[in-house]
């Protein structure tokens, strides 16, 4: 299944394209606060950079995702990472080491780099035909997920050798896309801005975030709890008087599972709809982990982390399927970017519950608390997700008009 994907033309290029793209953004989280530390001397003003960055993606990612389905991918692609890459520059000037300074510009990064991921999946599922769009959204899933294994390291290295480089790693590996968008899928616009669309772009954006509510709030959800399970990580295993650095085995475990399970997944093809899956396995997730929240042994916690890798990696790749079969095909550039807005949020919100509730509650029952929400919130969306079939277009089909 994968090898007919990748024989399809340009897509060994778009692979090239996409893992370098993301690297940048895998490197980001931990890269930040490593590169502010050194900065700054203050770790506290690295979260706040690292914060700013993913605050920005949130922001951003509608808008940005939304200009890849009005223009060419290719001009777009290379103004946006070119942008991305003098504002990674601007970072290693000495004038941007204040901290409120280094902040604004990673905030700026986050939200005009925030529609790449986006368009690049809108171009690699336009690219290929419908019966293997499952496989291509899997092996996606697959390079996502092993260039978020990879990233990480990498800025572990760099922050002891030279934090500088963590910047320079970021923006050199922006530039390789730069060299090869002419050669990737093309996706063409499908209607030129007209007079008028400015000012009836945001009414488009707005209706298709309200039609796309399910799979976003699956993406919301799932992040949500990966996200909790991954922050409270250390602290869970201090509680079980486990040194605090087998966090990083736990979250490698998790990302090998995850790679596993999304490359099985493109092998599957499941009796249900898309959409269904995501509320099974966003359930099967939550259920995964639930023995990481409780008290037992050490190889307890990996087993949770790697089920809950093995289950995300196909749960990822059905939220994007169904996100992919709601939307109409004009539409999937700012649909992709929505729904990485929508990650980023979970991402954020699981940020804030964690520091609220750590305290009085311990990592433990905080953790309990987020996976018996995000199970409620599997059952919610399956039961509003019933009978819900047709596509954005068809469900409003005057709104052609409006981009």
């Amino acid at each position: 299944m994968y090898t007919r994907v990748l024989k399809h033309p340009h897509l060994a290029v778009w692979c090239v394209a996409y893992v370098t793209a993301r690297l940048p953004v895998a490197m980001a989280p931990l890269g930040l606060v490593f590169y502010t530390k050194s900065a700054t001397g203050s770790f506290a003003w690295g979260a706040l950079v690292a914060g700013a960055q993913t605050t920005g993606e949130a922001l951003g990612a509608p808008y940005f995702g939304s200009r890849f389905d009005r223009r060419s991918n290719a001009s777009e692609l290379r103004l946006t990472l070119l942008v991305s890459i003098a504002l990674l520059s601007a970072m290693t000037a000495p004038a941007a080491h204040a901290p409120l300074v280094l902040a604004g510009l990673a905030a700026l990064y986050g939200a005009v780099s925030s529609g790449i991921p986006g368009a690049l999946r809108a171009a690699l599922v336009s690219a290929v035909p419908e019966d293997l769009r499952a496989a291509a959204l899997g092996l996606e899933t697959v390079l996502n997920q092993s260039v978020w294994a990879v990233g990480p390291l990498i800025a572990s290295w760099l922050s002891s050798a030279a934090p500088v480089g963590i910047i320079l790693t970021m923006a050199a590996s922006s530039l390789v896309p730069v060299t090869c968008a002419r050669r990737l899928p093309r996706r063409a616009p499908h209607r030129a801005a007209g007079p008028g669309d400015d000012a009836r772009r945001p009414r488009r954006v707005s209706f298709l975030v309200r039609a796309l509510m399910l799979p976003l709030g699956i993406g919301v959800a799932s992040n949500f709890v990966i996200s909790v399970a991954e922050v409270g990580a250390p602290a869970r295993l201090t509680e079980l008087n486990v040194e605090a650095g087998f966090a990083g085995v736990l979250l490698a475990g998790f990302a090998v599972g995850s790679v596993l399970g999304g490359f099985l997944y493109g092998y599957v093809k499941p009796p249900v709809r898309a959409a269904q899956r995501c509320y099974v396995l966003l359930a099967a997730l939550s259920a995964a982990l639930l023995p990481a929240a409780v008290p037992g042994p050490t190889w307890q916690l990996v087993c949770a982390f790697c089920a809950a890798g093995l289950i995300s990696g196909p749960l990822f790749t059905a939220r994007n399927h169904a996100l992919q079969n709601t939307a109409d095909e004009r539409d999937w550039g700012v649909a992709f970017s929505a729904l990485y807005s929508a990650s980023s949020l979970g991402y954020g919100l699981a940020g804030v519950a964690t520091a609220l509730l750590l305290g009085p509650l311990g990592a433990g029952y905080t953790l309990l608390l987020a996976l018996c929400a995000t199970m409620l919130v599997a059952a919610i969306a399956a039961l509003k997700g019933r009978g819900s079939r047709t596509t954005v277009s068809a469900r409003e089909p005057d709104v052609g008009r409006v981009l």
